[in-house]
């Protein structure tokens, strides 16, 4: 039986455990309301539980080709093998690789009654939920020829209590097998997300479905030979597909369920034969206990949450559980209270986890010959369950969090025949319209009097190729490289590249494709108007500049530059800037200056696609107005309006010294505008009191109109306010303008009624977190 359907069976008979424990908390004397009132709520907590935890083993969540062969022809004859078939042999592999991760569709708009701090907090969580934490993509090799089987592996138990990172592992680091296998560490990938870019990156107001909580992975780790296949870049060996996984999810009704990701694999000795294993482990986030924490395990709160899937429980809830389990079974009592475990650091550490189920297990056999024993060994696991889930750190160790998969790559080799010349495009080139195009291929056998010319079809450029300086005198009969180059610059568009390779009288044709794109970045623009947005004392400035190539040009062939008032500028891979890069616009600078290259390969030419520069701005203060309940009071017709409560929080000024602040002015108030039936203003809006810190309090006062006849007095009122801050210490100033709104509804007779929800303030813009 596979691991996923013993992982099936055994929540089967969990469930049924747990149910029965439903069963008995129902029957408990319905006369003691408040033991009834407490039974409900662990009811519904394991109800909870159970309707996450019944997901499968993580195992079964990560999917791909189980089984593949190559063949490696000799190099010469790759030309008489594209004769023959039209093409040639095709000695890489793509595979794709799917990672289950949570489907949050249905839990992305914000609930009534929700603050917007609980949202953002709830909007965070669900990144986490819809994405794969990480994932490491391992390459072994074994000198085996057989055909009956595939020789054994260590099982990921085995790796697992062993405590086996194969990220610290050398190319040629013998790990052998259970029966001594003799296989080989060829190479390591590890893509990490990036949770903070990834948050950082996120509309939250456009948020519809899982697919819209696009990760961001940071720079992917590399150990030992990748194996990459010929002409392709190192980070196009081990990446992410946002494509494949919005292919992927067209099938599912509500939104994605699985992350896509690309290996291209092609064996990094072509004179080898033998088997390869390409072993992938995932880490996701399905179930999201307690997070880590720098201080002691004493300090978890019971108000902290617990994810399983898009379900949320308290520690305090879980604890409940917990409690009456070990109230209600003697057999537990060998146990640790669930408070002490926590409040002790006793499931905290991997060796702790470790011990703490030694006690589970040993209290397992010691019921294993009861009547009941099915029922008390399900107990003991939820035990254990729980008690992971409130330990600091320890859901990744749940299975529904961890998969893996392997891929048995059998690989051939054959002995060469007469040579040939042959020649081989390496990629698909690509460059922009300011450089003049250069690209490497490959040919062989090398003879001395090999002869390489190049064409652009229907273009009047030319091509030249020349021996890279590393490879002045290549090995007779062997391949070699070769750097062409195009001896102009070209307009954008696609171009057909044809090339041939002639040995005493034999020849050979192929054609390569070259893209070239106009040099720049997507939408300059906006871009542009975004750093100038960001460019504020004390924030660091994220922005991304896509080059027009977008993604058909590999990110780590760009480079960004970024310099404050003519400093030295600082270099940062790719064409992103992110918070992680802690550009801070500081109070001293007045100017941030970015530009953007692109590193042209074999040259390492920079070619510049974008530059901007923008004046660091004073952020506009913020003005705070909540819960504006109007108190009223009245004389004859005249009806005295004061509210309370509108704050001032000043921008942040990009000094070290965080008391420095901004010095703020005193709101300024323009006339208000009613929109009340039967009154007007008789008095404009004034400040009478308070401060920017405590809240300022404003009155103002309207009239009943003579020979109206209403009784109460109801509608909006608007007020027009603003404030100016000033730096500190380089007295750049800014200022906020907007309006202030809240709703009256005074009757004279009864007094003071105010609808829910109708106080309201009106502001320009979402205001960015202050630090």
């Amino acid at each position: 039986m596979s691991k996923g359907g013993v992982a099936k069976v055994y929540f089967v008979l969990y469930l049924a455990v747990l149910l029965e424990l439903l069963i008995i908390i129902v029957e408990r004397d319905e006369a003691e309301e408040h033991l009834q009132k407490q039974n409900n709520e662990t009811m519904k907590i394991v109800e909870s539980i159970l309707s996450q935890l019944y997901s499968g083993s993580g195992s079964e969540s990560i999917n791909t080709k189980p089984q593949d062969e190559i063949t490696l022809p000799a190099e010469a004859d790759m030309a008489t093998i594209k004769e023959i078939f039209g093409s040639e042999l095709k000695t890489s592999r793509e595979y794709l690789i799917e990672v289950g991760v949570t489907d949050v569709t249905l839990d992305v708009k914000k609930r009534e009654g929700e603050t917007s701090k609980e949202y953002d907090e709830r909007i965070a969580t669900l990144l986490s939920l819809a994405n794969v934490e990480d994932l490491e993509y391992q390459i072994f090799y074994i000198p085996s020829q057989t055909t009956d089987s595939m020789p054994t592996f260590q099982t990921d138990e085995y790796i697992r209590n062993n405590d086996i990172d194969f990220m610290t592992f050398e190319s040629g680091q013998s790990f052998p097998g259970p029966n001594g296998e003799p296989w080989q560490f060829v190479g390591a990938y590890k893509l990490q997300f990036d949770k903070d870019a990834a948050y950082n990156k996120l509309d939250v107001a456009s948020l519809q479905s899982t697919l819209d909580f696009e990760p961001i992975y940071k720079p992917v780790r590399r150990v030992g030979n990748g194996s990459v296949p010929r002409g392709m870049s190192e980070d196009s060996a081990f990446y992410y597909s946002d494509f494949r996984t919005r292919e992927a999810a067209k099938q599912f009704t509500t939104g994605a369920q699985k992350r896509a990701f690309i290996v291209n694999f092609e064996p990094s000795d072509r004179s080898k034969a033998g088997i390869y294993k390409l072993r992938f482990a995932s880490q996701t986030n399905r179930i999201l206990g307690v997070a880590s924490l720098e201080g002691k395990a004493s300090e978890v709160s019971d108000d902290a949450m617990v994810n399983i899937g898009t379900v949320q429980l308290s520690v305090r809830d879980l604890k409940k559980v917990a409690r009456e389990l070990k109230r209600r079974h003697t057999q537990l009592d060998a146990l640790e209270d669930i408070d002490a475990l926590v409040a002790q650091s006793k499931v905290n550490t991997l060796e702790a986890s470790r011990k703490f189920d030694a006690s589970i297990e040993e209290a397992m056999k010691l019921v294993q010959n009861e009547p009941d024993a099915a029922d008390l060994i399900g107990k003991l696991r939820l035990y254990s369950y729980i008690a992971k889930l409130v330990s600091p750190g320890q859901s990744v160790n749940f299975d529904q969090n961890r998969g893996n998969f392997d891929i048995n790559i059998r690989v051939q080799t054959a002995k060469p025949s007469t040579a040939r010349p042959y020649i081989s495009t390496l990629t698909d080139d690509r460059c922009f319209t300011n450089a003049k195009h250069t690209f490497e291929i490959e040919a062989g056998p090398y003879k001395g009097n090999n002869r390489i010319t190049g064409r652009i079809l229907g273009n009047s450029a030319s091509v030249t190729f020349a021996l890279p300086p590393h490879q002045l005198n290549p090995e007779r009969d062997k391949k070699y490289t070769l750097i062409g180059t195009v001896n102009q610059e070209l307009p954008a568009g696609k171009y057909i590249m044809e090339y041939t390779h002639e040995i005493s009288g034999k020849s050979e044709v192929v054609y390569d494709t070259l893209y070239v794109y106009e040099a720049g970045i997507v939408d300059e623009r906006r871009t542009t108007d975004r750093l100038a947005r960001r460019a504020n004392y004390g924030s660091k400035v994220a922005v991304e500049m896509l080059p027009n190539s977008q993604n058909d040009i590999s990110a780590s062939q760009f480079k960004t530059y970024v310099s404050f008032d003519g400093e030295t500028p600082k270099s940062i891979n790719g064409y992103q800037i992110t918070r992680d890069d802690n550009i801070e616009c500081l109070a001293k600078n007045n100017k941030i200056k970015v530009n953007l290259v692109w590193v042209q390969p074999y040259t390492y030419q920079e070619i510049p696609l974008y530059s901007s520069e923008a004046d660091i701005k004073l952020e506009d203060p913020a003005i705070l107005a909540f819960d504006l309940a109007p108190k009223y009071t009245q004389s004859g017709n005249k009806i005295k309006i004061e509210i309370s409560g509108v704050s001032i929080l000043g921008p942040s000024t990009g000094l070290d010294d965080k008391n420095a602040k901004s010095t703020l002015s005193e709101p300024s108030l323009r006339d208000a505008n009613i929109d009340i039936n039967g009154y007007s203003v008789t008095s404009q809006p004034e400040i009478v009191g308070g401060d920017a810190e405590t809240g300022y309090m404003i009155e103002m006062e309207i009239t009943k109109n003579s020979g109206v006849n209403v009784k109460s007095a109801q509608g909006m009122v608007t007020i027009p306010i603003s404030v100016t801050a000033k730096h500190p210490t380089n007295s750049k100033t800014s200022k906020m303008d907007t309006e202030i709104m809240f709703s009256v509804d005074y009757t004279p007779s009864t007094g003071l009624r105010i609808p829910p929800g109708r106080q309201q303030q009106q502001t320009p813009k979402r205001q960015p977190p202050r630090r």
